[in-house]
């Protein structure tokens, strides 16, 4: 296992691409961790705590984004009239921001943290939600990646 000076650049790494994928620039995370855990050989638990570290902290910029341009709500450019903004925000007050636990998914999770910050959701809870979420999936990706790939090549003959 990786270790010294060393890991913490890695880490760091790993972190910023967490906090880059989470955010409406382009990035994957996944990448960054492969390249953690397989090249460089460090423990998968760091590896993963640091990508949920970074992706949590992206969102919470994309969640600080929708508050500042919530602001603008009433602004003739404003994509939503005053009264469907009122009804969307209470709308996903009360339902919507359970939707903040799909903040895994590639693509449309970066645009929920957005929505939160817009309609005012508490910032604790989108973000206790988007940990749990990311937190999962970069669990589920670091067990494939160390436990099922190699597994599954050595299954099929790739790996000797």
């Amino acid at each position: 296992m990786g270790g010294g000076y060393g890991m913490w650049w890695q880490l760091v790494l790993v972190f910023v691409a967490g906090a880059v994928a989470a955010s409406i620039l382009p990035g994957t995370t996944e990448v960054a961790m492969a390249t953690a855990i397989g090249a460089f050989k460090l423990h998968p638990l760091p590896v993963i705590a640091a990508a949920s570290a970074g992706s949590v902290f992206g969102s919470g910029v994309q969640w600080a984004i929708g508050r500042f341009l919530a602001r603008y709500s009433d602004h003739k450019r404003f994509p939503l009239k005053a009264a469907d903004y009122d009804k969307y925000a209470a709308w996903f007050q009360r339902y919507g921001v359970w939707t903040l636990s799909m903040a895994w998914l590639p693509g449309i999770g970066d645009v929920l943290t957005l929505i939160g910050g817009l309609f005012r959701t508490p910032f604790w809870l989108s973000m206790l939600l988007v940990g749990l979420a990311k937190g999962a999936r970069f669990a589920l990706f670091a067990f494939a990646f160390t436990g099922a790939l190699p597994w599954a090549l050595k299954l099929f003959g790739e790996i000797q």
